[in-house]
C-alpha cells in the first residue's frame, strides 16, 4: 500500500519499476537540484501535475511528465520544455552518484462514485491502508460536504485547487475540527475562515468532509489519510531539545513527514528509509520548499522496529523543526514491508580469522553462515593493539575497546555489516599478518536492517536488538541516576550483562548469575569482583527487565548513554555458567562437561582471586588447542608459558602448555578458584 523508491533521472524516456504495485498516488522529488515536487494520481491522471511547495494550479505537462502509472512503477518522458521536475538528467549526481529523485507511492485500486455529501465526489481508495484520493467540485456554500470514502473519520486530508491558485489547506484532526495549517508553508497553526472551510464541530466525521471556496467552479483535489494500525500512524509529540527522544508507532517507517505546529516556521519535513538505508536519517527534504536535499546532523533521525527516535545534536541552532523543548509537533509515517526471515541460532555466531590489507581501501569479510551481524568484536592476533567492538545500535564508525574505558571513539574507519559479512572502511588494524585479525560476530536482530526495537517493559525506555533464538541482545539506555529497569528482549532471563557507559570514561561492568546483584566485575581489569550492595537492583534479572541502582556511574550515569550486551542460555547452543577448580593447579584435564554441544566460542574469568578475562575459538588453533587472547590487554595472542583449552565434544579442557608449562597463570585452572565462563556452538 505504500512504497519509497529512489531512481536516477535519464533526461529522456524510461519506465521506473520496484514499486510493487500500480500507484495511485505519486509525488517525486528532485534530489540534487532545486526543483519543485512533483505529485500527480490516477483521478486528474499522468499528465496534470501539483506542487506541494507551492500555490499555483495544477499543469499539465503533456507529453513531458508522467506518461503511464504501470503495474511496477510509473514511466517518465523527455524533460523538453525545461522540465526537470520528474526526469532530469543524472549529470550532475547526487552525493557523488545517482539516484537523483527519490518518489513516494501510495495504492488506491477501487474507484467509486460518491454521493455521501450534498457534493458527489469521485474516489480511489484503499479502506485496508487508510488512504483515499477524493475529486469534487466547489458550490460557494457553507455547507458544501464530500465524501471521503475511508470508512472511518480522516485524520489528516490536505485540499489543493485544480484549476485555482489557492493554498493547500490541511486538516488534523489532532489539532481540532476548526484549525487548519498549509502544506506550502512553514506557517503556525491557523482558523478556518469563511472563504476556505468551515468552523463548525461537524466540519468532518466518518463519512464526510465539509469545504467551501469563496467561488464556484473551481476543483479540488483531497488526499485523506487515518491511522491503521501496523501500517500507518498520524500522531504528535512534545520535543524535549534533547537526544533520545523516542515516538513509538508501533511498525517500522518507511516514509516520516514532520511539522512544527505550536510556533512559526515549522516546515514539513520528510525522511524516508532509502535515501537513507541506514540511521541516522540526515538527508532532509521539505514539502514545502523546492529546495535540494541537505544533509543536516541537527535533525537526526533513528528508524526503529518500532518508531523513530530523535537524535540531533544538542544545542543552539539544531533542532528548531523537529525537536525544540516543549514545542508540539505532528508526524505521518508509514511502514516498512516486514522481515519474513527471523534469524535462528545456527546463523547467529562466528568466529573468523583474515588477513588485513594494510592499507585505507576498504575490504570486504565474508562470513560462511552469511549472516549480517550486529556486534562485531575484533583483535589484531600478533602484536600489541587495542581490541575493537562495533555493534549496530550505535554505529558503523564508533568503537569501544574492552581493555579501555574511554567512551565511543570515532574515527574516520569503522566496521560496516553487509549482507554475508562486514566491510573494513579505511584503515583499521593497518596490518598485513596473514590471518592476522580474528573477529567475533553475533546477530542480534532477527533481521538484516541493523533496527533496533524501542523496548517499553521497564520503568526507562530502552533500545533493544534481540535474537532470542540464540539467546542475545544488545540494549542501549540513558541512565537516570536512580534504580531503574530495564528491558533486554529476550523473553528468557540473561545471566551475563556486559555494560558500558559510552558516553564517559568509565569501567566495563559486568554481571553474572555466579557473581549476583551485590557484585560487579570490570572486564578492563583483571581485579576480582568488586563487592556493592545491590549494584544491579534489588532483585536478579527476569525474562523481561534488568535492573541497575541509583549512584552507579558505570551503568546508570545521569543523562548518560550505556550499550550491554546480554547473554541466556540456549539449550544446544549457548550456555553462561561456572566452574571450580579441585585439582592441582595448571595441570590438564577437564574443566567444563555437560554443555551438550562442541562450543566454538569461550570466555573465562576467576571469581576468586585476579586473572585476566580469557577468549578462546575454534580459529585460532595450534595442534588440538586454543590460545587465549585477553579482554582486558592489548597483548598479542601467545602460545609461550600459557595453557590452551582444547574443545571437546560436550565442553572444554585445560591442555598443558605448548613448552610443557605447569605454573601458568591463574585465568583458567588454579586449585580452588572459581570460573565464571560463557559458551557458544
Amino acid at each position: 500500500a505504500f512504497s519509497t523508491i529512489t531512481y536516477a533521472g535519464n533526461g529522456s524516456t524510461q519506465s521506473i519499476t520496484g514499486v510493487g504495485f500500480q500507484p495511485s498516488l505519486v509525488w517525486i522529488k528532485s534530489r540534487n537540484a532545486a526543483a519543485a515536487h512533483a505529485i500527480f494520481d490516477s483521478i486528474r491522471g499522468v499528465n496534470e501535475i501539483s506542487q506541494s511547495n507551492d500555490t499555483a494550479a495544477e499543469v499539465d505537462l503533456s507529453p513531458h511528465g508522467l506518461t503511464n502509472f504501470n503495474s511496477d512503477g510509473f514511466s517518465v518522458s523527455d524533460v523538453a520544455g525545461g522540465n526537470n521536475a520528474v526526469n532530469g538528467s543524472a549529470g550532475g549526481s547526487f552525493s557523488g552518484t545517482p539516484p537523483n529523485y527519490v518518489s513516494w507511492n501510495w495504492y488506491a485500486p477501487t474507484s467509486e462514485t460518491n454521493n455521501d455529501g450534498n457534493v458527489a465526489s469521485t474516489i480511489k481508495k484503499n479502506i485496508d491502508a487508510g488512504f483515499s484520493i477524493v475529486n469534487f467540485s466547489n458550490n460557494a456554500s457553507s455547507s458544501n460536504t464530500f465524501g471521503h470514502g475511508l470508512g472511518g473519520q480522516p485524520e489528516i486530508v490536505f485540499i489543493k485547487g485544480q484549476n485555482v491558485a489557492n493554498d493547500w489547506f490541511t486538516y488534523v484532526d489532532l489539532l481540532g475540527k476548526d484549525k487548519r495549517l498549509k502544506l506550502n508553508s512553514s506557517d503556525v497553526v491557523s482558523s478556518w475562515i469563511s472563504n476556505d472551510g468551515t468552523n463548525t464541530p461537524t466540519g468532518i466525521n466518518s463519512t464526510t468532509l465539509s469545504f467551501a471556496y469563496s467561488a464556484t467552479s473551481y476543483n479540488f483535489i483531497a488526499y485523506c489519510f487515518r491511522s491503521i494500525e501496523g501500517y500507518s500512524r498520524i500522531g504528535s509529540y512534545i520535543g524535549t531539545d534533547a537526544p533520545n527522544n523516542v515516538i513509538v508507532t508501533d511498525f517500522e517507517p518507511a516514509f516520516l513527514m514532520i511539522k512544527l505546529t505550536s510556533a512559526a516556521n515549522g516546515e514539513w519535513i520528510i525522511f524516508d528509509n532509502k535515501r537513507n538505508t541506514t540511521n541516522p536519517r540526515h538527508d532532509v527534504l521539505k514539502a514545502n520548499s523546492s529546495g535540494a536535499e541537505t544533509t543536516e546532523a541537527a535533525l537526526d533521525i533513528d528508524f526503529t522496529t518500532n518508531g523513530f527516535i530523535l537524535n540531533g545534536a544538542t544545542g543552539a541552532g539544531g533542532r528548531g523543526n523537529i525537536n525544540t523543548s516543549n514545542e508540539t509537533y505532528i508526524f505521518m509515517a508509514f511502514a516498512q514491508d516486514p522481515d519474513s526471515t527471523p534469524a535462528t541460532k545456527a546463523d547467529s555466531f562466528e568466529a573468523k580469522v583474515f588477513t588485513d590489507n594494510a592499507s585505507s581501501t576498504n575490504l570486504d569479510v565474508s562470513l560462511s553462515n552469511g549472516m549480517k551481524p550486529d556486534l562485531i568484536w575484533t583483535k589484531y592476533r600478533f602484536g600489541s593493539q587495542t581490541h575493537y567492538i562495533y555493534d549496530s545500535i550505535r554505529g558503523s564508525f564508533d568503537y569501544l575497546a574492552s581493555n579501555q574505558t574511554v567512551g565511543n571513539q570515532n574515527r574516520t574507519f569503522g566496521i560496516l555489516p553487509i549482507d554475508g559479512g562486514f566491510r573494513k572502511i579505511e584503515n583499521v588494524w593497518n596490518r598485513n599478518d596473514t590471518n592476522g585479525i580474528i573477529a567475533w560476530a553475533w546477530k542480534a536482530a532477527d533481521h538484516d536492517r541493523g533496527l533496533a526495537t524501542i523496548n517499553q517493559d521497564g520503568s526507562i525506555t530502552s533500545l533493544v536488538s534481540a535474537n532470542p533464538a540464540s539467546g542475545f541482545s544488545i540494549v542501549k539506555y540513558e541512565g537516570i541516576g536512580s534504580t531503574a529497569s530495564i528491558g533486554h528482549g529476550l523473553g528468557v532471563v540473561p545471566k551475563l550483562i556486559i555494560a558500558k557507559c559510552f558516553d564517559i570514561t568509565s569501567a566495563w561492568v559486568v554481571y553474572s548469575e555466579t557473581t549476583g546483584i551485590n557484585k560487579f566485575i570490570e572486564l578492563n581489569d583483571l581485579a576480582t569482583p568488586y563487592t556493592a550492595s545491590g549494584y544491579w537492583g534489588s532483585s536478579a534479572p527476569t525474562t523481561s527487565v534488568f535492573e541497575v541502582k541509583d549512584g552507579n556511574v558505570n551503568n546508570n550515569s545521569t543523562g548518560n548513554s550505556i550499550i550491554a550486551y546480554c547473554f541466556a542460555d540456549v539449550a544446544g547452543y549457548q550456555k553462561v555458567g561456572s566452574y571450580t577448580w579441585t585439582g592441582t593447579s595448571y595441570t590438564a584435564g577437564t574443566l567444563v562437561t555437560g554443555l551438550g554441544f562442541t562450543p566454538r566460542f569461550v570466555i573465562i574469568k576467576n571469581t576468586t582471586v585476579a586473572g585476566d578475562w580469557q577468549l578462546y575459538d575454534n580459529q585460532r588453533v595450534s595442534g588440538t588447542q586454543s590460545y587465549a587472547l585477553w579482554a582486558d590487554l592489548s597483548d598479542a595472542e601467545s602460545t609461550a608459558g600459557q595453557q590452551g583449552i582444547i574443545f571437546d565434544s560436550d565442553g572444554f579442557s585445560a591442555a598443558t602448555g605448548a613448552d610443557g608449562n605447569v605454573t601458568a597463570s591463574t585465568s583458567i585452572n588454579k586449585n580452588g578458584s572459581t570460573y565464571i565462563y560463557l559458551a557458544i556452538a
